[in-house]
């Protein structure tokens, strides 16, 4: 099977990964040359993609995979810090029509991104004003949130913030209502029929904010419309294009995934995790249902076990937070072994801490034996991205199996690609980058600087991999290591067969 693919950015989660859960199941993806992609604030050019898309997709694909930020805007961040008009915005999307015309059985999954606000005066991914105000918009869009829920009951409410200027605000509030309307117009293609498949995320949001409030908004039209099954609306972002692909897998060979959800605490699977606006057990659901499979209470084809959020908080992307109670650990990876015993295909949600696996659970697992046993695993940035990428690799793989397309070695390869990031990188060796550089900022890895960090970076996950081998099963390396944006939060990450980064690294 192949596929298009517009990714929501140029970094490795948005496009390599998307392209390494595919070859579990024996699939490729064509992305879009590097010269046409963004990088970090710079926009691509919408047209050229535009044109790229409809090229591609007259030769014979069997789907493709539309990012509506990358279409729309020329990326996640563009989309966030652009000035490019509405009307503009909605012509470079509407390329997707002429596909359809052309190719009407070609089935387009579409991706849209509910516009963040961080919670943090950090101007890095969004307009400059965001150094000085960021914090300030964040709790304005929680309070209009509030406060339009209460003039529903008890009528017009007015929200000022003295501390936001009102050039500001209006800027603000029109961004947004930028991402509204191409939410919506996502709704129509998909009713439509332009795309076939839609589904809507939210990045970095909470329960009450200006994200969840708009997504209010959207379920009004989807009741208005009527019922949808391929519109979905849930957490996440960087992980959706890995979870849309595992969805075409699914529909292209006919089948369905089912899966049981599990969690050791009794009470995790209701808890909302940072960076989220909704109960884990919610977001699981409707990543299983985003990927094109099932939940059940029967026999199940994966038994997905969740590493609830903690409820001290914490988060890997700066400080390391406390150890997870033994205890704890000890229950997870014991119904992890049970289940494999049984002959369960297992995988893990690692949705612990933000930014990063828990490296309790991870070395107790490597501990028991049961680390490279595991069907896939996820424990990065949100719980949404751990949570997605952990079930489109595991559709990906049960897909493969059934049609006789299961690539064993990529299954292997990603699931280590994802322990060696999730826990070797964010939760181990990116603290230990940060001390040696004496505080890394967020621009700081270009040129040979990032050069040598990354070189030294490499050696080191390298010595993370090898203790999370078994010795008769020594075969993988470090081949390389980059910084795509040019900061320590994430990296660019390849391991190959021993004899192959061998080669890489022969002078």
């Amino acid at each position: 099977m192949d596929l298009a693919l517009l990714p929501l950015d140029d970094r490795p989660v948005n496009t390599a990964m998307v392209a390494e859960i595919a070859a579990i199941a024996g699939a490729s993806v064509l992305l879009p040359p590097s010269h046409m992609l963004p990088h970090f604030r710079t926009a691509a050019d919408p047209r050229v993609l535009g044109s790229w898309l409809t090229e591609v997709c007259a030769g014979g694909l069997h789907g493709a995979v539309v990012s509506l930020d990358m279409l729309g805007y020329g990326g996640l961040i563009p989309s966030r810090i652009s000035h490019d008009p509405l009307r503009q915005v909605l012509a470079n999307l509407y390329v997707l029509e002429e596909i359809h015309r052309r190719h009407p059985d070609l089935h387009v999954g579409a991706l849209n991104v509910f516009l963040r606000a961080s919670n943090s005066n950090n101007a890095s991914e969004e307009p400059e004003y965001w150094t000085q105000f960021g914090t300030d918009l964040h709790a304005l869009g929680a309070k209009a949130h509030r406060a339009w829920l209460d003039q529903l009951r008890t009528g017009p409410a007015l929200v000022g913030d003295d501390r936001v200027p009102d050039e500001v605000r209006r800027d603000f509030a029109l961004r947004r209502l930028r991402n509204h309307s191409v939410n919506l117009a996502g709704l129509s293609m998909l009713h439509s029929g332009i795309v076939q498949t839609l589904l809507l995320t939210a990045d970095d949001t909470a329960k009450f904010s200006a994200g969840s409030a708009e997504q209010v908004l959207v379920d009004y039209w989807r009741t208005l419309l009527g019922p949808e099954q391929n519109l979905l609306v849930y957490p996440g972002a960087d992980e959706v294009a890995a979870v849309m692909t595992a969805r075409l897998l699914s529909l292209h060979h006919g089948t369905t995934v089912f899966f049981s959800v599990d969690c050791s605490e009794p009470e995790g699977l209701a808890r909302i995790a940072p960076f989220e606006n909704v109960p884990l057990e919610t977001t699981a659901r409707r990543q299983i249902s985003a990927a094109g499979a099932r939940v059940t209470a029967q026999e199940a084809d994966v038994r997905l076990l969740v590493h609830a959020p903690c409820p001290d908080g914490g988060d890997y992307y700066g400080s390391r937070p406390q150890p997870t109670d033994p205890a704890l650990i000890a229950t997870t990876v014991q119904a992890v072994g049970a289940a494999l015993d049984r002959g369960e295909r297992v995988a893990v949600a690692d949705c612990r801490f933000p930014n990063g696996a828990d490296p309790a659970l991870v070395e107790g697992l490597r501990d028991a034996g049961l680390l490279l046993r595991l069907l896939s695993y996820g424990g990065w940035n949100t719980a949404g991205n751990a949570m997605g990428s952990t079930v489109a690799a595991a559709v990906t793989a049960v897909v493969g199996e059934r049609a006789g397309t299961l690539d064993a070695a990529a299954q292997q390869r990603f699931l280590l690609i994802r322990l060696v990031e999730d826990y070797g990188y964010q939760s181990v060796v990116r603290a230990e980058l940060m001390a040696r550089g004496h505080g890394y900022d967020e621009v700081d890895l270009y040129g040979e600087r990032g050069r040598q960090a990354a070189d030294w970076v490499r050696d080191r996950l390298d010595q993370v991999l090898a203790q999370l081998l078994d010795k008769d099963d020594a075969r993988w390396r470090v081949r390389s290591v980059d910084f795509p944006w040019g900061r320590p939060f994430e990296i660019g990450l390849q391991i190959a067969p021993v004899e192959a980064a061998a080669e890489q690294h022969r002078p």
